[in-house]
C-alpha cells in the first residue's frame, strides 16, 4: 500500500502525529499480510480555500513533494 496526504499548513514534511499514524496503520495492514511501500505528503498553496465544494482543486497543489520509503 503506498499512502499519501497533503499537510494545509504548507509544511511538506512529515508531522510526528503522522509518522505515529503510519506506524499504526503499517501494523494494521500486517495483520491481513499488506505492507507500505511508501508514504507522500505534500504542500497546499496558502491561498487554496482547502475546499472546492469538498475536493482540493489539483491545480493548487505545488512541490515540494516529501516521500519517506517504508
Amino acid at each position: 500500500m503506498i499512502l499519501a496526504n497533503n499537510h494545509p499548513s504548507g509544511i511538506s514534511e512529515p508531522s510526528h502525529a503522522g509518522k505515529v499514524m503510519r506506524v499504526q496503520i503499517k501494523k494494521g495492514l500486517g495483520i491481513v499480510d499488506m505492507r507500505t511501500l511508501a508514504h507522500f505528503t505534500s504542500e497546499v498553496s496558502p491561498r487554496c480555500p482547502s475546499l472546492n465544494g469538498g475536493y482540493f482543486d489539483r491545480r493548487e497543489l505545488r512541490p515540494p513533494f516529501c516521500c519517506d520509503l517504508c
